[in-house]
């Protein structure tokens, strides 16, 4: 995906009209996150929804085929198709994420990382991390 849509090109030449010319890293506190009480969990990539479910409670959360999101060694080619689907499993915020749980900010290089510093208000500095 990040190859599809990164960098500076003409709009036409993004995959599905996404774009991120400069992507970086956000880290969270994976705790304060997954056990907060409206946070759901898909079994599966959220783009093909009507293969992924979605449900909230730690039963549901116990269903979800961890051998298949975090699998190991090769993959046949009857497999594949299922291993990658189960390998974007998503965490779902309804509504919005604050930020209190954002630990650290990450950028690939320190260029990118005194832009995005240029940008940012000095409040939000504390979560920089340098490359």
């Amino acid at each position: 995906m990040q190859f599809n849509i990164e960098g500076f090109r003409s709009h036409d030449l993004y995959a599905n009209h996404g774009c991120c010319p400069v992507p970086v890293v956000m880290l969270f506190d994976s705790v304060e996150l997954l056990t907060r009480k409206t946070t759901c969990f898909s079994t599966g990539n959220l783009a093909k929804r009507r293969e992924a479910n979605v449900g909230a409670t730690a039963e549901f959360l116990k269903s979800i085929p961890f051998d298949k999101v975090f699998h190991v060694g090769r993959l046949s080619d009857v497999e594949k198709r299922e291993i990658v689907f189960r390998r974007q499993a998503e965490i779902i915020i309804p509504e919005e994420l604050d930020l209190t749980a954002l630990r650290y900010v990450g950028c690939r290089t320190q260029a990118e990382y005194e832009t995005l510093l240029w940008l940012l208000t000095p409040e939000a500095w504390k979560y920089g991390q340098s490359t």
